[in-house]
């Protein structure tokens, strides 16, 4: 209704050419709607080819092809059934955060009252036990405009301090603070740990050629060159001992009708040489634990630094009367 100057109104005037662009308007609002439809329709109809690929290349065990099936068919025509799916085949590829936040994604799918949603619950309880997760740490003076990423994924000040699920493997960690080179570390998680990893630590990188070996492989050189000097030093406390020994053989060899003075030198050179002869042992002992320790040191301790199992060595050695001998015992 229009009103004149008077206050009175008067009805609007309706011309054939706005009747013409009204039902335009319909015709084409009807169109854009068909097509929409149609291509809905499509949609669905390709998500569900899609989804039966995904389930033959699974019973296949064919998992990265079939994932990328139900993803894209997740992406046509989203479904619960579809992420359930879909978290099965990454859960067989080891990729459980990818697997267990699609599970997630089917809940909010799921209307209340559907039966699977306690099988989805149960679901995503077992795999949160098996998930790796990472809990990002900065330097307290770093925060302020601070950014961490993680596989270049950004994560604000909040995520900061908090579990952040990832899938097992390896993952590179990013330090971006402003005015500052980017920092950048790799980090390894198993299946079922959490790490705390710092953001400011420089990334650890493989041995370089400087010169400079590990630690445990130098304890390995050092050992063995003082196990070395022990068993020079045995060996001459050793041939001292059998010198002793051949000594006291000469005195009253028949060891009949002995004089008091062969009988007390006799017992002299016995204490002389069975304190020689602990001296030795001592000596000769020390030498081959010694070397034995640096020898495991250098096989088993390669030079990328990798940890190997650790064994144990028992070295017991024997001085006879005319004979030295050792017992030597290990587990590797």
């Amino acid at each position: 209704m229009d009103f004149d100057h008077r206050g009175h109104s008067r009805a609007a005037g309706t011309s054939p050419a706005r009747l013409l662009v009204r039902l335009m308007m319909l015709v084409l609002c009807a169109m854009l709607l068909s097509r929409v439809a149609v291509a809905q329709s499509a949609d669905a109809g390709r998500a569900d080819a899609l989804f039966r690929e995904g389930r033959a290349l699974m019973k296949k065990n064919d998992f990265e092809p079939a994932c990328q099936k139900f993803s894209e068919s997740q992406r046509l025509d989203p479904a619960a059934g579809t992420l359930v799916n879909l978290s099965e085949c990454m859960e067989e590829r080891g990729r459980l955060a990818d697997a267990i936040r699609a599970l997630r994604d089917a809940l909010t799918l799921l209307k209340a009252g559907d039966d699977r949603i306690p099988k989805v619950r149960q679901q995503i309880a077992t795999l949160s036990g098996r998930v790796p997760r990472l809990i990002l740490r900065v330097p307290p003076d770093s925060l302020t405009g601070t950014k961490v990423f993680v596989d270049g994924v950004e994560y604000d000040a909040e995520s900061l301090g908090a579990s952040i699920e990832v899938n097992p493997g390896e993952h590179v960690v990013e330090l971006a603070v402003p005015g500052k080179p980017r920092q950048r570390r790799g980090v390894d998680v198993k299946e079922g740990q959490e790490l705390d990893v710092a953001a400011g630590d420089a990334e650890k990188k493989p041995v370089e050629p400087s010169g400079r070996k590990p630690p445990y492989r130098t304890l390995g050189y050092v050992l063995g060159g003082v196990g070395l000097i022990a068993l020079a030093l045995g060996t001459g406390s050793y041939l001292e001992f059998r010198d002793t020994e051949s000594e006291r053989e000469g005195i009253c060899p028949s060891e009949q009708n002995c004089t008091k003075e062969e009988i007390a030198q006799d017992a002299r050179l016995e204490q002389d040489a069975d304190a020689v002869g602990r001296l030795a042992a001592i000596e000769i002992g020390t030498g081959l634990v010694a070397v034995g320790a640096g020898v495991f040191l250098l096989v088993y301790t390669p030079s990328g630094g990798d940890k190997r199992r650790v064994g144990s060595v028992r070295v017991a050695p024997v001085v006879g009367r005319s004979n030295l001998s050792a017992v030597l015992e290990g587990t590797w």
